[in-house]
This record gives structure tokens, C-alpha cells and sequence, in this order.
């Protein structure tokens, strides 16, 4: 089960399709050494933030109602793609997915 009440979030081939993109643009762009150095210098890489909120993946989508074009994940969802994002690097995960607290 993938949302708190029927009809509300993404079916489970969707979320799974989500959590795929996300490991496949992982491994395309996040090497180990990238994400160490962004650790050590201490930097965001926003243009890589950018794409991760534009065409090459989307992420933004997620928290958009489908209404509006969106995904409309629920808050499960939300919990699964940050737990995926946050394995792969906390750093860029907090970058992508903080924009959506407000």
C-alpha cells in the first residue's frame, strides 16, 4: 500500500517507476566521487538540482496535485522517494526535497 486512504498517492507501479528513476539518474550522475567532493567542499550542486527538478527527472512533480499537472503523491510516497534520495546523498536529497516544506 502505497497511500494513508484509497485514491489518494501513487499506485505501487508508479512509486516503484519513481523509485527506478531515481536510482537510474543516480547512477548516470551522483558518483561516489562527486558526492564525496560536494561533502568535503562543502558544495551544492545546483545546476545537478535543477535537472533533478526539470525534464531529466521531475521530482517536483511528485508533490504537485495531479489537477495541476502533478503526480500527486501522498505522503507516504513522499516518505519513500526522500528515504531513496537520502541513501543515495542527504545533501542533494534536502536540496531537491526541501523546497517542498513551504
Amino acid at each position: 500500500m502505497t497511500a494513508t486512504k484509497p485514491g489518494v498517492g501513487l499506485d505501487a507501479d508508479v512509486l516503484d517507476m519513481t523509485l527506478a528513476a531515481i536510482d537510474e539518474f543516480a547512477d548516470r550522475h551522483l558518483t561516489t566521487e562527486l558526492v564525496l567532493r560536494w561533502d568535503h567542499e562543502d558544495e551544492c550542486p545546483v545546476d545537478l538540482v535543477h535537472r533533478m527538478c526539470g525534464a531529466d527527472l521531475g521530482i517536483h512533480l511528485l508533490f504537485v496535485p495531479e489537477r495541476y499537472g502533478g503526480m500527486g503523491a501522498g505522503s507516504l510516497d513522499v516518505c519513500r522517494v526522500c528515504e531513496r534520495m537520502a541513501r543515495i546523498d542527504l545533501g542533494v536529497a534536502t536540496s531537491v526535497l526541501a523546497t517542498a516544506l513551504g
